[in-house]
């Protein structure tokens, strides 16, 4: 996954990872000099690993505690007292796991962010919706609810399914501000 995003500058943004797992990509993120990070995941246990791979035991410190923000709440939680507008929102495969939908999803994600990468779920992966079959599809969906520039960077591939993923770089309304 990494070596579709790793060519987006993340020096000096601002980022939060949704639905960040087990901190993979924030780690990586972080790695590549934001000037501050925001993890946020549901899952407390996962979000646990996510602390410690983006840290580890030699990295935490004031500086650093200062850049990571890790929060175990749920995204619409996490919407109700955010003010902040990122640089950047990486979303991946998380949209079908919100309970407001994908539609609503994306427009509370456009709505924080100035651009956004999407690791995108299609039909028939997973909990992937009906209403999304292919990148023309979740392209217009993106465009329908705060998004422009949609541009496919690459796609990532899940073994176990026998499933290809895209992911996509996408600008939002917010950054057009």
């Amino acid at each position: 996954m990494w070596e579709h995003i790793s060519s987006i500058d993340f020096r000096d943004k601002t980022v939060v990872d949704i639905g960040c797992g087990h901190g993979d990509i924030s780690r990586r993120v972080f790695d590549a000099g934001v000037s501050s990070l925001v993890s946020i995941d549901n899952v407390g246990v996962i979000l646990d690993e996510a602390i410690k791979n983006v840290f580890g035991s030699k990295r935490f410190n004031i500086e650093t505690s200062r850049k990571f923000k890790p929060y175990h709440v749920s995204f619409d939680d996490f919407l109700s007292f955010n003010t902040d507008v990122f640089d950047i929102a990486i979303c991946l495969s998380v949209l079908p796991y919100f309970p407001a939908g994908i539609p609503a999803s994306l427009q509370s994600i456009s709505s924080i962010c100035k651009t956004a990468i999407f690791e995108c779920q299609y039909y028939g992966d997973g909990p992937g919706p009906e209403e999304l079959h292919d990148y023309q599809d979740f392209k217009k969906m993106l465009m329908n609810n705060g998004f422009y520039d949609v541009e496919l960077i690459g796609y990532s591939t899940v073994l176990s399914r026998g499933l290809t993923r895209d992911i996509i770089y996408v600008k939002s309304d917010m950054g057009a501000v």
